[in-house]
């Protein structure tokens, strides 16, 4: 029977424990490469390798490990000077220097028919937990960790980060090297009101599900990364709440996945509270196929955060007074009575009583202006020559350097020539092809 799990964290401190990892190389020939990839919550991942001399036993590959790995502590380079390396005949013994660190290791081996496996030799391993382990028992409402198609909770009245653990769900055993078992989520909320961060800056809570039609609920104060990965399926975000961008980050930070599935976004906002779709950590992600923005308040579509790729399209945008979006994605059509930031290139534009800035150069659509009483549209420096601009009352205001919108056919609706103000360097000077 499927439950539903509320975070309380916070668990009792003689909990915590430091992590303790076995990695068991095998079957070792001359010129195969062993190697460990180690990576952490904050983002941080390095490999280190061994390659085989002639004649090896276990004991060489394992001495040959332990000598890259105290190398790496000693050069400082996270995560392995987080964690310290030593050796028995049979395993690379990996022991975290904090209680609650958590690490991952990835293992491979090539070449002949080597063979390099977690914990392999029998040896105990010791999981990390802290007490705001998103893995602990102790940290949930029921002394019980979400399993398959629960749903999760974090309430308003809790006080405690998810900061440790956050690749839990993606896979339990992974710190102890137990075979993977990803455990699908169906429900998902932050409550209003919550303060309580989600993920780091470095590394997303991942929450994977496999039904169709999600609606994460994801409201909060406290800063938050969360990526969802859907396995083709349909999700709907709901987002009434968020925090301000800090430290180069959004308030709210999503990234997701729904392979040959699709996603909307419903957001609502307050001034200064922010909310960045972009690809975060793990894989980049779709296109949103429908976004609603309310309130006021600022949403990134297609940030690149940590160098990620960007997504292909932004969909269809309904952007409301008050609200600034700035998409660094292609957009499909946006209804403006907001602000839209053009930072890549645009189907149609419809611009009521907002604003619209044509910023950044085309990759092969410049776009349909459509502009409304009360709107306005701003062609920067280095905008290309839309596709049409149709003017039904308000303003159009031109800032072309190099005058490379001159020779575009815009249409005039009930609109004197005169009621356009043209600004440049040049002080260009449009007449209409039509009107």
């Amino acid at each position: 029977m499927a439950d539903t799990h509320i975070w309380t964290g916070g668990s009792d401190p003689d909990a915590d424990q430091t992590q303790i990892s076995y990695y068991t190389p095998g079957n070792p020939a001359e010129n195969d490469v062993y190697t460990v990839t180690l990576s952490d919550d904050n983002g941080f991942s390095y490999a280190i390798s061994f390659t085989a001399l002639a004649g090896p036993s276990v004991q060489a590959i394992v001495e040959g490990l332990k000598a890259a790995a105290v190398a790496a502590t000693a050069a400082g380079i996270q995560p392995w000077s987080q964690v310290a390396a030593t050796e028995d005949d049979s395993d690379l013994i990996v022991t975290g220097g904090a209680t609650g660190y958590v690490f991952y290791a990835v293992l491979t081996a090539t070449g002949g028919t080597p063979t390099f496996a977690h914990n392999s030799s029998g040896s105990t391993a010791q999981v990390a937990r802290s007490s705001n382990d998103f893995g602990l028992a102790a940290n949930w409402h029921n002394n019980a960790v979400p399993t398959e198609d629960d749903s999760i909770v974090i309430p308003s009245t809790a006080t405690a980060n998810i900061t440790k653990n956050l690749k839990y769900l993606l896979d339990p055993n992974l710190d102890e090297g137990g075979s993977s078992t990803q455990i699908h989520i169906v429900g998902f909320e932050v409550e209003r009101g919550s303060t309580v961060q989600v993920g780091t800056q470095g590394q997303s809570l991942v929450i994977p599900t496999d039904t169709a039609a999600r609606t994460p609920y994801i409201h909060g104060t406290g800063q938050k990364w969360i990526e969802f990965d859907a396995d083709n399926q349909n999700l709907v975000f709901i987002i009434q709440e968020a925090s301000s961008t800090s430290g180069g980050s959004m308030g709210t930070n999503i990234s997701f996945d729904c392979g040959s599935g699709t996603a909307t976004a419903d957001v609502t906002l307050l001034s200064g509270q922010s909310v960045g779709f972009g690809a975060l950590e793990r894989e980049s992600y779709d296109s949103l196929t429908d976004i609603e923005i309310k309130g006021g308040g600022t949403v990134d579509f297609g940030s690149n955060y940590n160098g990620t790729t960007l997504p292909d399209s932004a969909g269809v945008m309904d952007i409301g007074t008050g609200s600034t979006v700035n998409a660094y994605a292609h957009v499909l059509t946006a209804d403006i009575e907001g602000t839209l930031n053009l930072y890549h290139d645009i189907t149609t534009a419809n611009i009521f009583a907002g604003r619209c800035s044509r910023l950044a150069p085309s990759s092969g659509t410049p776009g349909t202006f459509n502009v409304y009483q009360g709107g306005r549209v701003t062609f920067g420096p280095e905008a290309p020559t839309p596709t049409a601009l149709n003017i039904s009352g308000g303003q159009a205001v031109i800032d072309d350097e190099f005058g490379k919108t001159l020779g575009v056919a815009w249409v005039l609706n009930g609109v004197r020539p005169t009621d356009i103000l043209m600004n440049g360097p040049k002080n260009v000077k449009w007449t209409p092809t039509a009107i």
